[in-house]
């Protein structure tokens, strides 16, 4: 119950008590006026009080946060929460459906972690970590933090002498206008639309004080990591990548995993009796726990087998073959030759045989001819004369056959693509949870990081066999649960630890929001001639809604988006070139950019090599944290739990 209401109640009370029971022995007529009056009052103070707090004055009349000059109120407080909110669920949309939180519901009735049914799972520990108390006492902590270094830095913009310009308040009413824009789009008021966003009593007025103050803060750190940005020397970060290369060196290895399943096991014991929705008797149920560890020891032979190997060359095509028969076997068991209707006739098992390992050393040179190729037409190797007869490597074969080996051709260039891309493993960074990659990085690693763990160095060509999944089914009991799988994944080291000197790029880019505003703009480059970097600026700045904007030191997989890194990164991209087609920016980005905005790009130079990149970044978040701390030791901030607990949430 509101503030407002539990005065209107006490009040309502008032009055029942002060209402005469009885007239007796003459009331004087000024006492009962005199009456009359303080209860008209006191019921045009409780409206009164209701039309305040609706209004959102209380709110403003109650502090949340405080730093020495600067203060955040309930209502600027309630406006970053839901903003934090939003952001929150735009940001995770895709992973809505896996989290414990509903949106429909109030989230302090709502624990964080805590799955809707019980035998559920609540996704977001995994996503976001573990947290204690409600999905609002989370976006509370969230906001507080937030909300405490916007403080810090107000702070220590004055201090600098920082303030907002002309260009910073037209950025603001951008924003306001923005607001308008969808109340009007909702057929509402823009307070009304700005309420049932950032919830009662926020105001324009509430969400414009939430903006200024975000953009000094934001104004400020602009400017600090500018001066740090400025102070670090090429020294500090060739010091920062000697003393740490195991961070940013990179190795190259190739990984095959021979895989077993229980449901093979299962397979295998009831053969022709098997379906999808399969029981097992308590009989049967030993018999497939003894066969999956018959299953699972041939799987370890096998990855040993491989481990055996000596060089990559050997390694990968030992691999490939055996990938790519498995495929061809089981695409040629999937063929109905017997069709009563329509029989296919096979040629002999020699034959046969001769087929497959032709299929497999095509496909083989048909992908090396092909991987630096987008797109490649695939049709098989059975052709047809001019009299109508069918031959498959020289082998005279029918129609129908020829027709079924082919498809099986196709199908095994497209899965094999992904197969390989598995399979061959490039620029791979150290991770301290693999024993393999501890190997491999054995010589960078400083004993602390590994809690002196033993490792087995791993040279180039060498090779190691990790197991993941059911382990141990013999020593297991009768109600044990198995996994389900069973995985021995083979390593081979093929480079070691090396530096990585590919560039990053220096570019500039142009964000549209609709696709034919990025037509637009592309078709106004074209009118252009020789395009630099300041003419695409130039362009750009023609657009009145799209968002200019550049970015050096741009290294691979920044954004997140692969359509952008494939067209930057193309080997044959020359400098000076911008994209003569749009790029759909359709996944979450670090920088901000969000599903919907349409991309247009213009590379201008290499920049520094991606270890330099890697190593300055590190030693300006370092120099940034310690400079984030300083402050905040300097700049006290206050929170009134009072004030937060009140937040209808």
């Amino acid at each position: 119950m509101g503030k407002s209401n539990r005065i209107r109640v006490k009040r309502v009370d008032t009055k029942k008590m002060s209402a005469p029971k009885k007239k007796q022995q003459g009331m004087p007529g000024w006492a009962m006026s005199l009456i009359a009056v303080v209860v008209a009052v006191v019921i045009l103070s409780a409206a009164v009080l209701t039309f305040m707090s609706t209004n959102g004055v209380f709110g403003r009349m109650q502090t949340a946060m405080e730093s020495e000059n600067y203060s955040i109120n309930k209502n600027v407080f309630s406006y970053y929460f839901y903003s934090a909110y939003i952001n929150f669920q735009s940001e995770y949309e895709s992973y809505m459906n896996y989290f414990s939180l509903d949106t429909t519901k109030p989230l302090k009735d709502q624990t964080y972690g805590k799955a809707a049914s019980a035998t559920g799972y609540a996704y977001e520990t995994s996503f976001l970590g573990a947290f204690e108390g409600t999905w609002y006492d989370y976006f509370l902590e969230q906001t507080k933090a937030q909300i405490k270094s916007t403080l810090v830095y107000c702070e220590a913009a004055d201090v600098l002498g920082i303030e907002l310009d002309d260009e910073d308040y037209a950025t603001i009413d951008a924003n306001i206008t923005s607001l308008e824009t969808m109340a009007s789009l909702y057929g509402t008021t823009v307070n009304t639309y700005v309420v049932s966003t950032y919830g009662a009593g926020v105001s324009v007025k509430d969400v414009r004080r939430g903006l200024e103050i975000s953009a000094l803060a934001n104004k400020c750190g602009d400017y600090i990591a500018e001066q740090i940005n400025d102070s670090v020397t090429d020294e500090m970060v060739d010091k920062e990548y000697a003393d740490n290369r195991v961070d940013y060196d990179l190795v190259d290895y190739m990984m095959y995993t021979v895989s077993v399943k229980y449901d093979d096991a299962v397979r295998e014991v009831l053969g022709d009796d098997y379906s999808d929705n399969y029981t097992l008797t308590a009989d049967q149920e030993k018999e497939v726990k003894e066969k999956y560890i018959e299953l699972i020891a041939e799987a370890e032979k096998k990855a040993d087998e491989f481990a055996d190997i000596n060089t990559a060359e050997e390694f990968y095509d030992i691999i490939t073959n055996h990938i790519l028969s498995e495929a061809y076997d089981n695409s040629y068991e999937a063929v109905n030759f017997d069709d009563e209707k329509d029989p296919i006739t096979e040629p002999s098992d020699a034959e046969k045989a001769t087929i497959k390992e032709k299929t497999i050393a095509s496909v083989l040179a048909k992908f090396e001819e092909n991987k630096d190729k987008e797109d490649a037409t695939i049709e098989g190797d059975a052709v047809k004369d001019a009299d109508g007869k069918w031959t498959l490597y020289g082998i005279a074969v029918d129609a129908a056959y020829a027709t079924e080996l082919n498809t099986i051709y196709k199908n095994l260039y497209a899965n094999f693509i992904k197969s390989e891309d598995t399979l061959t493993k490039e620029g791979v960074s150290f991770s301290d949870t693999n024993d393999f990659l501890l190997g491999a990085f054995k010589d960078l690693i400083v004993d602390e990081e590994t809690d002196d763990k033993e490792i087995e160095k791993i040279d180039v060509n060498g090779t190691k066999v990790l197991y993941a999944g059911d382990e141990d089914l013999a020593e297991k009991d009768d109600d044990y649960v198995m996994y389900e799988y069973y995985n021995a994944n083979v390593y081979m080291l093929t480079r070691a630890p090396y530096q990585d000197v590919d560039h990053s790029k220096n570019i500039a880019y142009i964000l549209a929001t609709d696709k034919a505003l990025a037509e637009e703009i592309i078709a106004a480059l074209d009118k252009e001639e020789d395009i630099d970097l300041e003419k695409f600026e130039s362009v750009a700045k023609e657009f009145d809604k799209a968002t200019y904007q550049t970015y050096d030191n741009y290294t691979k997989g920044t954004f997140g988006v692969a359509a952008f890194d494939n067209w930057l990164f193309d080997k044959d991209l020359a400098a000076g070139t911008y994209t003569d087609k749009y790029i759909t920016m359709d996944e979450k980005t670090e920088n901000g950019t969000t599903t919907g905005s349409y991309c247009v790009v213009f590379y201008d130079e290499d920049g520094h090599e991606n270890w330099f990149v890697a190593a300055k970044n590190t030693v300006l978040n370092d120099s940034f944290t310690a400079k984030n701390t300083e402050l905040e030791d300097t700049y006290k901030v206050e929170f009134n739990d009072k004030v937060l607990a009140k937040l209808d949430a």
